[in-house]
C-alpha cells in the first residue's frame, strides 16, 4: 500500500503539484508512511473540487 501511495505522490509532484498537507502528514511522509500523506492530499483535492483516483 505504501509503495502504491508513494508512486501516486511522486506522480503528482512530477506534474508540478505542491503537496500541501498538515505537519502530521509531513511527519508521516518523512517516516515513509506515504499512505497517510496521500490520503490527506486526496481529501484536500476532493474538498477543493479536484478529482483524484
Amino acid at each position: 500500500m505504501r509503495e502504491y501511495c508513494k508512486k501516486k505522490l511522486d506522480r503528482e509532484i512530477e506534474k508540478g503539484y505542491n503537496i500541501n498537507v498538515s505537519s502530521y502528514a509531513i511527519g508521516t511522509l518523512d517516516a515513509t508512511e506515504y499512505d497517510e500523506t496521500y490520503t490527506e492530499y486526496r481529501v484536500q483535492k476532493w474538498i477543493e473540487g479536484g478529482i483524484m483516483r
